[in-house]
């Protein structure tokens, strides 16, 4: 979603890890992918989570079940586990949503504070870096965890 025109960047990692094509394309805008029984819904866009550490959890939680409501809704499996990024924050949080326990991800992001982020975000908004891990079987999730990188206070673009 943020690498370069029409999303190169994605469809060369992709490509590079060797990824399935699907519709000529190696990355997707939006992935439902079963691994190991666990159901996972993944794209970049999700909750806006709110700028205050105390409630930050509340809108992931909100967003996680109105994403199971849609998938009950079209009678459709709903997922175990919900990836998504975009605000650059790390959060995991379980949410139990109409009878259906899901994990809601959002995962850190890669680089630092860049130009276009100093102009659009707050000076005290700093981004998590890091990565989500999870390990899962026969449809559970074992483990998941974010791992941060802890770096000092940067308004330069490294990447």
């Amino acid at each position: 979603a943020h690498s370069g025109q029409s999303s190169e960047w994605d469809e060369t990692i992709a490509r590079e890890l060797g990824a399935n094509q699907v519709d000529g394309k190696w990355a997707s805008w939006h992935l439902k992918v079963n691994i190991s029984n666990t159901f996972f819904d993944v794209t970049h866009h999700g909750p806006n989570v709110s700028k205050f550490e105390w409630l930050r959890e509340n809108q992931a939680r909100q967003y996680a079940k109105n994403v199971v409501a849609k998938y009950i809704a079209r009678e459709q499996r709903p997922p175990d586990v919900i990836i998504r990024s975009h605000v650059h924050q790390g959060l995991i949080t379980e949410v139990d949503a109409f009878g259906h326990r899901v994990i809601m991800c959002i995962t850190p992001c890669w680089q630092w504070r860049t130009p276009h982020v100093s102009r659009v975000a707050n000076s005290d908004d700093l981004s998590d870096i890091g990565g989500l891990w999870l390990r899962v079987s026969n449809g559970k999730v074992l483990d998941c965890d974010l791992d941060r990188i802890i770096l000092p206070n940067s308004t330069i673009a490294l990447a």
